[in-house]
């Protein structure tokens, strides 16, 4: 028996407050913009199965811990994205939406061995003394 998992759509979670998955493609990734109030940010341009297409915006930190995970034309599913109503005179629609990430929003490469974007671990092996045999004897000055 073929259990294929079921995804939104991007229309779908616009317009609901349920906590859903989407299977998502990246077709642009802009280069990190300052706004006036140098607020810094970068968009994104995501579509669906579908062929839905909408916006995301990753802000300030976010940006730089996203950075090697989303490349454009690859696909993800993010899971607990944030919805809000694109500001009217950003608008290129009425009714437009945008996708932003949180501290809850989990990206997940799809067709890679990469799970979740979160911590990275590094064998302990890997990460270079910072100390000497000598350092265990130190001198104390009252």
């Amino acid at each position: 028996m073929d259990m294929k998992e079921k995804y939104s759509t991007l229309h779908d979670l616009a317009n609901t407050s349920v906590v859903h998955k989407v299977k998502i493609k990246v077709i642009d990734k802009s280069r990190p913009f300052q706004s006036p109030g140098k607020k810094k940010y970068q968009r994104l341009l995501l579509q669906d199965e579908k062929g839905d297409v909408m916006r995301a915006t990753l802000f300030e930190v976010d940006i730089q811990a996203h950075d090697s995970l989303i490349k454009q034309n690859h696909e993800y599913l993010i899971s607990n994205p944030t919805f809000k109503a694109v500001d009217e005179k950003y608008q290129t629609r009425t009714g437009e939406y945008q996708m932003t990430f949180s501290n809850w929003t989990v990206i997940q490469v799809i067709g890679s061995s990469s799970k979740a974007s979160g911590p990275v671990y590094h064998s302990i092996a890997t990460i270079p003394r910072t100390a000497s045999p000598y350092d265990r004897f130190s001198t104390y000055i009252q």
